[in-house]
């Protein structure tokens, strides 16, 4: 399964370079420019996964492998 999707902050603006990864495995990406990022071979089922940039807290969230996600 690939995950996929774009990070946005707050204002929902795109958020550039963020780190991305699935908590408890050792999966991650680093979203480009347009703050767009993927992480290929994501286990099935519900995952959550953690986003941090900048000074910014890491923030998570729970998602299905099979859908698409947008982080605030």
């Amino acid at each position: 399964m690939a995950i996929s999707g774009t990070l946005r902050d707050a204002r929902r603006q795109p958020v550039p370079f963020a780190s991305v990864g699935v908590v408890g495995t050792a999966l991650g990406a680093t979203a480009d420019e347009a703050g767009r990022f993927e992480l290929t071979r994501a286990p099935a089922g519900p995952v959550r996964l953690r986003a941090s940039w900048g000074t910014s807290p890491p923030s998570g969230r729970y998602m299905n492998s099979s859908k698409i996600s947008n982080l605030p």
